[in-house]
């Protein structure tokens, strides 16, 4: 039991052995004893005595004389008084009438006299403090940081803080509480009457509402009435009436903002400071396919440990806690396993310490953005016919192939190829034909050579390929199986074959346009020397 250390105990007892256990129990429990018997000669050495709490025995001799100046100094001294009587002489009404704080029969049971004694000493201490605070209820009053008004049964205002003056605009000139409870407004949960009626039902009342300034703006308030004696309402009432408009700004923009979440397209999630799932919205179920249930109080990498991710998630909400907003692009996995790229954007709420309290991010899908662009590269890159590289893209990797062979010391060998006999094809059978003949070449030229080589089409029917990491006996090889590849028999008289001319990197140049303008130079030598053949460039 947790007793308070060196309180003082006075003990006015006879000399029973009952009495004696009271002073031996109390001494074991730390307390400070004084013991007193009475008689005449030593009411005087009771004014003398410090004591928190008085043990009066009602037994003693000549009680009843005495009784009263013990009264009446423990009132004058604030000594809670418990009287130790008999069970037969116990009569409550009685001892609280006399002034008796509380009573205990006897014999007496330690654990009730030691919590009986604790009470009535806190009891004591409250009721100074209250005393105390009696004295600067005044200043506490004029400082307080809420509206205080004191009013009768008729709103009549009594008395006012200097709070209420500067959160109304009046100047010790009001003389009616309507004027602030009764604002002009259509959607006001009460009204003075309602307010009144309900602290004379029920003693008391809490509710937010709207209040009235002296020059008519309205103004959200906790307003709370009570009465100031329930048992005796003429006494009056007081309210308090607490500023809570800038909350309720605060809390609209809070509802506003959960409300945004909700219904918002974006697919949004919130996470702690360790990265773990609060919240996300509806749109974020959709997205990813889990429910609510499924994604809560798990951790954020469930959803973005994607092998694709470079940053990962960790490392971006680590950035977040130092530069508080991140963007970009990141890949997430659906509940089904299926990953699409998002758009992302990740801010972090901190504390006014920099720390974070939560992460908020916002996600889009982009995966159809992403499909769309990567068409539009490749029909920008590629032949519309037959979907090889275009000149743009045979550029490319050209330059790229040639950065690499430098890098691994290899050779590279470029072939210019024109078909021999297109045009009267063309202009026989017509242009449906003739492009369906290029469509088969494209697929004749890719067969004849291996998946790291690169096959494009310059333009109309001349092809380029670059052959990597080759020697010239492979080189050799590759022309003689194109050459048989694309001899064509397309009809009658209509015959179909292909010139080659071959340069070669770094022998013949180390520049792609010098390198494809002495293929070009071969491949003409080649269609000199007969066409159905190939030329290499270092033979002109």
């Amino acid at each position: 039991m947790n007793i308070i250390k060196q309180n003082s105990i006075l003990l006015i007892q006879s000399e029973s052995t009952n009495c004696k256990l009271i002073s031996s129990y109390l001494t074991d429990a730390d307390y400070k004893m004084s013991k007193l018997h009475l008689a005449a000669d030593n009411m005087m050495q009771i004014q003398t005595v410090h004591a928190d709490i008085m043990l009066l025995d009602f037994n003693l001799p000549n009680f009843d004389k005495y009784s009263e100046q013990i009264n009446n100094f423990a009132k004058a001294k604030n000594i809670p008084i418990i009287l130790l009587c008999k069970p037969e002489d116990c009569d409550t009404r009685y001892a609280l009438d006399w002034g008796a704080n509380d009573i205990i029969t006897q014999p007496i049971k330690p654990v009730e006299l030691l919590v009986k004694i604790k009470t009535q000493i806190q009891i004591s201490k409250l009721k100074q403090r209250l005393f105390s605070s009696n004295a600067c209820q005044a200043a506490i009053l004029h400082h307080s940081p809420i509206a205080i008004a004191y009013t009768d049964l008729n709103l009549n205002v009594l008395k006012t803080n200097f709070q209420f003056f500067l959160q109304y605009g009046y100047n010790e000139d009001i003389q009616s509480l309507s004027k602030i409870l009764s604002p002009i407004s259509s959607n006001k949960p009460h009204t003075e009457i309602q307010c009144l009626n309900t602290v004379l039902q029920h003693g008391y009342i809490e509710c937010e509402m709207e209040t009235q300034h002296k020059d008519g703006n309205t103004l959200w308030t906790t307003v709370r009435g009570k009465l100031i004696d329930s048992v005796a309402p003429e006494q009056g009432l007081v309210w308090t009436m607490d500023d809570i408009s800038s909350r309720k700004a605060t809390q609209d923009q809070f509802q506003l903002a959960a409300t945004v979440f909700e219904v918002s397209g974006e697919a949004m999630i919130i996470m702690d400071k360790n990265n773990m799932i609060e919240n996300i919205n509806p749109a974020m179920q959709e997205l990813m396919g889990y429910s609510k249930t499924e994604l809560l109080n798990h951790s954020i990498s469930k959803i973005f440990d994607s092998p694709y991710n470079q940053p990962t998630i960790k490392n971006i909400l680590t950035w977040v806690k130092n530069q508080r907003q991140w963007k970009g692009e990141l890949w997430v996995i659906k509940k089904s396993g299926e990953q699409f790229p998002v758009r992302v954007i990740v801010n972090g709420k901190k504390h006014a310490d920099n720390s974070i309290i939560h992460f908020v991010m916002v996600l889009a899908d982009i995966s159809e953005q992403k499909a769309q662009v990567k068409e539009l590269t490749h029909r920008a890159n590629h032949d519309p016919l037959t979907g090889l590289p275009n000149r743009n893209e045979f550029f490319y990797s050209l330059n790229n192939a040639l950065s690499i062979a430098k890098h691994q010391q290899y050779h590279i060998a470029l072939l210019y190829l024109d078909l021999d006999g297109f045009k009267p094809v063309n202009d026989t059978l017509g242009h449906g034909k003739g492009d369906e003949i290029l469509q088969q070449v494209a697929d004749k030229l890719k067969h004849c050579v291996r998946e790291i080589d690169t096959v494009a089409r310059l333009g109309g029917d001349e092809f380029a390929i670059i052959l990597k990491g080759t020697s010239i006996e492979r080189v050799a090889e590759t022309a003689d199986r194109l050459i048989k590849a694309l001899s064509i028999h397309v009809a009658d008289s209509l015959h179909l074959s292909v010139s080659i001319g071959i340069a070669m990197y770094p022998n013949d140049a180390i520049n792609p346009l010098k390198l494809l303008q002495y293929a070009d130079e071969a491949m003409y030598k080649a269609k000199q020397q007969g066409k159905q053949s190939f030329c290499w460039h270092n033979e002109l």
